[in-house]
């Protein structure tokens, strides 16, 4: 995403790190270097029940159809947002069904580097995983 020392997005990738910049869902910032780098907060839930986790096993979108990946399924933390209450705004967006059946039991935190696969920009993912139980049904 580096030519001379520049960032080199097309229009389309300007524009969608831009909205999520506006959106709070990501930041830029400067490394020892002086290296732009991109930073992600991200929230996961993982569900247990038995010795059986829920994952995610694709994601539809009106661009590009049915994608198969198979992941825990999370969303960005927004400005300011903790991860509680990402992890709130998650299940009574996409999972209502199991509002009142999960017990939560706190979170497990990592950071990984990688280059963005949507902007190629060196990414920093501060991601905290909510583990949760399904309560006996």
């Amino acid at each position: 995403a580096y030519k001379d020392g520049t960032l080199a997005l097309s229009e389309e990738q300007k524009f969608r790190l831009e909205s999520e910049l506006q959106q709070g869902k990501c930041c830029l910032q400067c490394d020892y270097d002086n290296v732009l780098k991109r930073v992600v907060c991200l929230v996961a839930l993982r569900i247990q029940y038995d010795e059986e986790i829920f994952v995610q096993i694709g994601v539809w979108t009106k661009e590009a159809g049915m994608q198969t990946s198979c992941h825990l399924p999370g969303t960005k933390r927004q400005r300011g947002e903790l991860p509680h209450q990402a992890i709130q705004r998650l299940v009574s967006d996409e999972f209502r069904e199991f509002d009142n059946i999960l017990t939560f039991q706190g979170f497990e935190h990592s950071v990984q580097h990688a280059p963005s696969p949507k902007y190629g920009v060196d990414t920093t993912y501060l991601k905290a995983v909510q583990l949760a139980e399904i309560d006996d049904i």
